[in-house]
């Protein structure tokens, strides 16, 4: 019987027409890798002739995907499979402390995810020939006899894997790491050369290149991402405070929202910066990378293959990131600058490219072009549809 339901599982995947991909996105909120999901699921749905793809998304963050006009709102294949993923009230309850302790996941863990459970959600999820998640998540569970490939974007796995993730990879995903570092480290920790086959390493990131474009610099400085610890907002706070008592000639941004909102609304007022630094949310930070002529990120672990960073960089932004990780990859010594993670280093380095204006704005040109011909969906595109095949050989082997 095992024998013949290989033979049937073979037949089926390999003379199959254009098997079915559910590209699945569970956030509610939207930062770079939703972004990157949906502009691939474009440019797939629209040049694929090998796989027939369907985005599945909440439905909070389908409306923000239309308001940066990557989704429309009449868009084929595009399925609301939630009206809010109930992540963010698992997120919350984990934030929460009863008398200085942290409630435990587990007793929330069983009501949330009925959600997921739901017959109108596996129906969906059951009608693909291959589910490819975009993250781990705990309300997530692995499709059961399904061939599944979940995306690590998450740069702190160089330091210590997930341990969300690491079941998937153990169970038989397969596991799309979007860094060379990421992936490595799951390498190192995979029990058996079955599980280490299974990790795969993407070639490079993308945007798509329709929309940025590039406008006469000024002396603009942007941040832009999510408000969060990782991305260390705080320290180009006062770097800018520190970069203001030395001159006056520039303006700032951050761009974006999260949990640090009141938080970093409050310190800018604190510092008597809110003529020199502005934080807000945009539909179109392209209004701003596109006259930037500077670009901060500066997070935790890598900036390799950050998308605001690659957005950036596609506006003619010189970056300043933080020398973490891979980081040097994509912000080479000839378009941008790598500097220590202290408010001291980063406001020395901006100093000096207000100072040589000039020669920053011809490293943003460089910057430009390098992510241009690096970091394309036609690249990305040939990898994925490759790692499905190999998926889908495995399933019938």
């Amino acid at each position: 019987m095992a024998c013949r339901r290989s033979f049937l599982t073979s037949w089926v995947y390999m003379h199959k027409q254009n098997p079915r991909i559910g590209i699945v996105v569970t956030s509610n909120g939207i930062g770079g890798a939703e972004k990157r999901f949906a502009r691939l699921f474009n440019y797939l749905s629209a040049h694929s002739t090998r796989y027939t793809y369907t985005l599945l998304l909440p439905k909070k963050l389908k409306q923000l995907l239309c308001e940066q006009k990557i989704l429309t709102d009449h868009q084929k294949q595009v399925v609301e499979i939630f009206d809010s993923f109930p992540g963010n009230l698992f997120n919350h309850y984990h934030r929460f402390k009863f008398f200085k302790y942290r409630l435990p996941g587990r007793l929330l863990l069983p009501i949330l995810r009925r959600a997921w459970d739901a017959p109108q959600v596996q129906q969906v999820l059951a009608g693909f020939d291959l589910v490819h998640f975009c993250s781990a998540h705990p309300l997530q569970r692995i499709p059961h006899a399904k061939p599944v490939v979940l995306e690590e974007p998450d740069s702190a796995s160089q330091a210590s894997v997930s341990p969300l993730v690491f079941p998937w990879l153990a169970q038989g995903a397969f596991l799309s790491c979007l860094s060379p570092a990421i992936g490595a480290a799951y390498l190192q920790v995979a029990q058996d050369q079955a599980m280490r086959d299974r990790v795969r390493i993407a070639p490079c990131s993308f945007i798509d290149y329709a929309s940025p474009y590039v406008a006469p610099k000024e002396r603009l400085i942007v941040f832009l991402g999510r408000m969060e610890t990782i991305k260390h907002p705080q320290i180009f706070i006062a770097a800018i405070e520190l970069l203001a008592q030395q001159r006056q000639d520039f303006q700032a941004v951050m761009l974006g929202t999260g949990w640090l909102d009141h938080e970093l609304d409050a310190l800018i007022v604190r510092r008597g910066l809110t003529q020199r630094l502005q934080r807000f949310y945009h539909p179109d930070p392209y209004a701003f990378l596109s006259r930037a002529a500077i670009f901060v990120s500066i997070q935790q672990f890598d900036n390799y293959p950050s998308q605001a960073l690659i957005e950036a960089m596609a506006c003619g932004c010189m970056p300043i990131a933080s020398a973490v990780g891979q980081t040097a990859l994509l912000v080479s010594p000839d378009v941008g600058y790598c500097v220590p993670l202290t408010a001291q280093d980063l406001a020395a380095q901006l100093d000096h490219a207000l100072q040589q204006f000039a020669q920053t704005v011809a490293m943003g040109e460089a910057a430009r072009a390098k992510v241009l011909h690096e970091h394309t969906v036609q690249r990305y595109a040939c990898y994925l549809e490759e790692l499905y095949q190999d998926v889908f050989s495995a399933a019938s082997a």
